[in-house]
């Protein structure tokens, strides 16, 4: 009877990793880094994301949706008028989300009409990447984060290889301290 709870003595230092912020330090720094009024298209860590808006009650003025929502096969179920009263969402009616291809065209309409007035940012993201037609669409812009470009004449703020140096202060900080 003792074993057990003596083996989860034992083995609990090993597991533990309540003291490993890492990336909810970085997390929090790249979204802080975000454009002013910006739609964030969050990747693997969304559960970051959504924890500094929803509960630390970080950028108000970002509205954060996960890629999963717009990679799902109806997105429209996910991303209502209810859900993002500030956004202006394509009519499902026109699309028929039978394949990656039609679901891409959605979630390009949903980033071309709102990408006029809001700057659209996207967590780096290879399931999004490889899966949808808009890849030509992103730009580096940041950190860790691509930029969606609606024009051919317009270029995201910062060049790529300012976007990873910034990247690189962030990891050294955080490593370092």
């Amino acid at each position: 009877f003792l074993l057990i709870p003596w083996t989860a003595l034992i083995n609990f230092y090993k597991v533990d990793r309540s003291g490993h912020y890492f990336a909810e330090t970085l997390g929090k720094k790249i979204y802080l880094s975000l454009p002013d009024n910006a739609i964030f298209i969050s990747g693997l860590s969304w559960f970051n994301y959504y924890y500094a808006k929803d509960i630390q009650r970080l950028r108000d003025d970002v509205t954060a949706i996960s890629s999963w929502d717009l990679l799902s096969e109806n997105p429209p179920s996910w991303l209502t008028r209810r859900r993002f009263p500030d956004l202006d969402l394509p009519d499902p009616a026109n699309y028929r989300f039978e394949t990656r291809q039609k679901i891409s065209d959605y979630s390009q309409e949903l980033f071309d009409r709102n990408g006029i007035n809001r700057p659209i940012v996207l967590e780096q993201n290879e399931t999004f990447y490889e899966q949808t037609t808009l890849t030509n669409r992103f730009k580096p812009y940041r950190n860790v984060l691509l930029q969606y470009i609606i024009g051919p004449g317009q270029t995201p703020d910062s060049p790529p290889l300012a976007a990873w140096s910034e990247f690189l202060k962030f990891l050294e900080k955080d490593v370092a301290g």
